[in-house]
């Protein structure tokens, strides 16, 4: 039984591509998810993304691109989630590849919010240091679009290589 087969939808598709997350709970892959998550990496990579966006992804709302440091990000409202997408912009570069494999850990202190209250846990520096570098631009795309029609709204975070070290932190 396929784990999409109970859900009704409306419109041209029977289900929401977002509605496949319910497979995760089950411990089977949420193949349409995945499917769209990569596409939508591809797009994030791409040289003409906004353009192509512009053009051909009517259905992505409020899209925006970000680029700080070595990494890149892509974040939109699709159905009813909001999803951010991040990948490395140079996976060829040697120096970058290096610094990553032999960066160190942060301490509970480093690289937070001069405002928050909380420590963080250890994590990796140089993956540290790209969240930092985008987390500003990010945070006030949550506050501007993603949560001002919906509190509730459910995210979405992947990502591929450093982008996908970020989509965890």
């Amino acid at each position: 039984k396929h784990y999409l087969g109970e859900l009704k939808g409306t419109g041209t598709r029977k289900v929401k591509i977002t509605d496949a997350a319910i497979a995760l709970p089950e411990g089977r892959n949420p193949v349409a998810l995945c499917e769209f998550l990569v596409n939508m990496l591809a797009i994030c990579s791409a040289k003409d993304a906004e353009s192509y966006v512009a053009k051909h992804c009517p259905h992505l709302v409020h899209p925006r691109f970000f680029k700080a440091r070595n990494t890149q990000a892509f974040a939109f409202l699709f159905e009813d989630a909001a999803c951010i997408v991040l990948s490395p912009i140079d996976l060829d570069n040697l120096w970058l590849r290096l610094g990553n494999a032999t960066a160190l850990r942060t301490g509970p202190h480093d690289l937070v919010p001069g405002d928050v209250i909380w420590e963080a846990a250890p994590r990796h520096s140089a993956f540290a240091k790209e969240w930092d570098a985008l987390r500003v631009e990010i945070e006030q795309w949550v506050k501007d679009v993603a949560l001002k029609t919906d509190s509730v709204r459910p995210f979405i975070l992947a990502g591929h290589a450093t982008g996908g070290a970020l989509a965890c932190l």
